[in-house]
C-alpha cells in the first residue's frame, strides 16, 4: 500500500511530497521511502524523483546494493533526514489501529 505521507513546500514555491510504501511480510509491517514527486511552482505535473533517477545511466550501471545507495542520496537531496523519519512516522500513524475501538467491541460482546 503507498500512502503519500508528507507533504511541504520549499523556499522556491515546489511542493515535495514523500511516498512510503506499507510492505507486509506476514509477521511484521515493513515502511519504505518509494518515491519523492516534487512539482514545481506554478506547474501542473509533478515529477517522480525513482523515475528520472532510475532512466539515467549512472544509476543502470550500478549493482543492486550500490543502486539502493544512489537512489538514497538523490532522495536526501531533496529532503532532510528528519523529514524522511517523519514521513514514516506519519505513515505509520495512519495505519496504527485506534484501541478505544477494541474497548468498546469488548463492551459490546460482555
Amino acid at each position: 500500500m503507498r500512502i503519500k505521507a508528507l507533504e511541504h513546500k520549499r523556499e522556491d514555491g515546489a511542493t515535495v511530497t514523500v511516498c512510503v510504501d506499507i510492505l507486509d511480510y506476514h509477521s511484521y509491517l515493513a515502511f519504505r521511502i518509494e518515491d519523492i514527486e516534487v512539482k514545481g511552482y506554478r506547474k501542473r505535473n509533478s515529477v517522480s524523483i525513482r523515475s528520472v533517477v532510475s532512466d539515467s545511466y549512472d544509476y543502470r550501471s550500478l549493482d543492486h546494493e550500490d543502486r539502493e545507495k544512489y537512489m538514497l542520496a538523490k532522495f536526501l537531496e531533496q529532503i532532510t533526514p528528519e523529514q524522511a523519519k517523519q514521513a514514516l512516522y506519519n505513515a505509520y500513524e495512519l495505519i496504527k489501529p485506534d484501541t478505544s475501538l477494541i474497548d468498546e467491541v469488548a463492551v459490546s460482546m460482555g
